[in-house]
């Protein structure tokens, strides 16, 4: 482990800052240090940079507790120093140039779009043709995105785990309304509950992981058939309370009016003591991927409540939208 800092008045600050290791076996110039046995040449001598982004500095200590890292260069507190890559970054503007148009750019443009020198932006473009970044379409001479970037979008979004994702949201949302917040995943005829957080109260709405979502008598449910694609149960609706919306007529008056405000409301329709409101968490191709909600006992999450909790319950499944990849294609209810 690095060891503690130096405290002496006499560190000046270039003396802050480790050697970095460029010089061959047994140098002793000024910025260098002797290279630790088992390295070979070839990697002392490579750039810092190319090291930073292979993420491949390895670390070793002087005799004064300084860190000395191959190909980058460290303060002695042990945290490596911030030195971004001027052209890795002229790359990233030059794909955000072409990301936030529809239609192709020329190198003119995207010089002009970026402030980058044409003669750069030119280069730039032919090693990000090179590797799939950046398309050249013959026709036009102008430049547009590469499939090489969907494919790499595609192996993020297929790694991201949603209720890794939704969690810090679900406790945001108990944490603000002092109730239950619950996370749905959308089924092919039910929502199901992968994942709650408890309401602090002792008086509390249950929720239980596994336990599927009657689709017309919850406000899960009908964020599922509002916004899935999913039609009601065929047959007749059961009626679970007094209040269980049980003609399809006035179901299909309820779902328009979820679609309309972007969530739906479950005012004791399933059980009689337990009021929630729900609103749809989308997908990075626009689906509904999942469902969030908030559930409280009637006595105290009355209708005031509720109103209360629209805005954060929105905002959230917003947020955890965009972390998913959605891209505001769809959903605009949950805008409003």
């Amino acid at each position: 482990m690095p060891r503690a800092p130096s405290t002496s008045p006499s560190t000046t600050e270039s003396d802050r800052w480790a050697p970095i290791y460029r010089g061959s076996r047994g140098s002793a110039t000024p910025g260098t240090a002797s290279p630790s046995p088992g390295l070979p040449p070839w990697r002392l001598r490579a750039p810092c940079c190319f090291w930073l982004l292979l993420g491949a500095a390895h670390r070793r200590h002087d005799a004064y507790g300084r860190s000395l890292i191959v190909g980058a260069i460290v303060p002695r507190t042990g945290q490596p120093a911030i030195r971004l890559v001027g052209s890795v970054q002229r790359a990233f503007a030059v794909i955000d140039a072409l990301a936030e148009v529809d239609t192709e750019l020329g190198t003119n443009e995207i010089a002009r779009r970026t402030g980058v020198n044409p003669s750069t932006v030119s280069r730039l473009l032919a090693t990000l043709v090179a590797g799939g970044f950046v398309e050249h379409v013959q026709e036009s001479g102008r430049y547009r995105l590469g499939p090489r970037l969907l494919q790499l979008g595609n192996v993020v979004l297929g790694r991201l785990d949603l209720r890794q994702i939704a969690r810090p949201h679900l406790l945001a949302l108990v944490d603000s309304t002092r109730e239950t917040a619950t996370l749905s995943a959308a089924g092919q005829r039910d929502a199901v509950t992968v994942d709650f957080a408890q309401s602090p109260f002792s008086v509390q709405s249950v929720a239980q992981l596994g336990r599927p979502s009657i689709a017309h008598a919850t406000a899960t449910g009908k964020v599922l058939l509002a916004f899935g694609g999913r039609a009601p149960p065929p047959g007749p609706l059961k009626s679970y309370t007094k209040r269980t919306i049980a003609k399809r007529s006035e179901l299909t008056a309820e779902l328009d009016a979820v679609r309309e405000r972007g969530y739906a409301y479950n005012f004791g329709e399933r059980e009689d003591d337990l009021h929630a409101i729900a609103a749809p968490v989308w997908g990075n191709h626009g689906e509904l991927a999942a469902i969030l909600g908030v559930q409280g006992p009637a006595s105290r999450f009355d209708r005031q409540a509720m109103e209360a909790v629209v805005e954060p319950l929105l905002e959230h499944a917003r947020e955890v939208s965009l972390e998913l990849g959605w891209a505001g294609l769809v959903g605009e209810a949950v805008e409003r």
